[in-house]
């Protein structure tokens, strides 16, 4: 297990490297736009967009143990959105998105909550029609911080492992009301299963997301 979680420290790690330099990018196009759009024209319809959020999140949960059970609750999040938009149908969106939620996890005879946190990063295309109200978007999912954890019937807090995998895919489909809002759903799989621990058995978990949120757009 510490092998893993070494793995997984240095794909995060090649991720915000990825990550840091798209935002750079981002945030350069942004500060030339004026001066670069007036060069090469009206036509090249290259923008920055921002946005804040808030979603609800339901996480599937499958243990692959025939000796652990999984019962997810709804959780919440929040993201920081940014996008560069390519002429009037295309984009490249990033984010950095927070969760929070918990699970009831059980073993046949105790059974507790244990609570999770999850940043994630996607990288994504973006399809905008019928001038840009509908949004339809999909690629890679990084998940660059995973933390679950329970308390014991000892008062002890343990570590639960975590609950995504590093690699996952995702698809949206939002509409915009208005200008400044957007209405979404989200559904995130994972491409790798992770290995998790509960009062002294190691086993393995499988699972996906399934987020609707609103988020601000400016």
């Amino acid at each position: 297990m510490e092998r893993k979680v070494v793995m997984k420290h240095r794909a995060i790690k090649s991720v915000l490297t990825v990550v840091v330099a798209m935002l750079i990018s981002i945030g350069g196009a942004s500060a030339q736009l004026p001066s670069f759009a007036e060069a090469a024209g009206a036509a090249l319809g290259l923008r920055t967009e921002w946005g804040v959020g808030l979603k609800a999140v339901y996480t599937g949960v499958e243990s692959l143990s025939p000796n652990i059970t999984v019962a997810p609750r709804i959780g919440f999040g929040a993201q920081f959105d940014m996008a560069l938009r390519i002429g009037r149908r295309f984009a490249i969106e990033t984010e950095i998105g927070y969760e929070r939620g918990s699970m009831m996890v059980g073993n046949g005879t105790e059974q507790f909550k244990v609570k999770t946190t999850t940043m994630d990063i996607p990288l994504l295309a973006s399809l905008r029609l019928l001038g840009r109200m509908i949004r339809i978007s999909a690629g890679p999912l990084f998940s660059v911080m995973n933390k679950a954890q329970y308390v014991n019937s000892d008062n002890q807090t343990m570590e639960f492992g975590a609950l995504h995998p590093t690699w996952n895919i995702m698809a949206s489909a939002g509409v915009c009301i208005g200008t400044h809002f957007l209405i979404e759903a989200r559904y995130v799989q994972s491409l790798k299963k992770t290995l998790n621990q509960f009062e002294g058995e190691e086993f393995n978990l499988r699972s996906r997301r399934i987020t609707v949120g609103v988020t601000a757009l400016f």
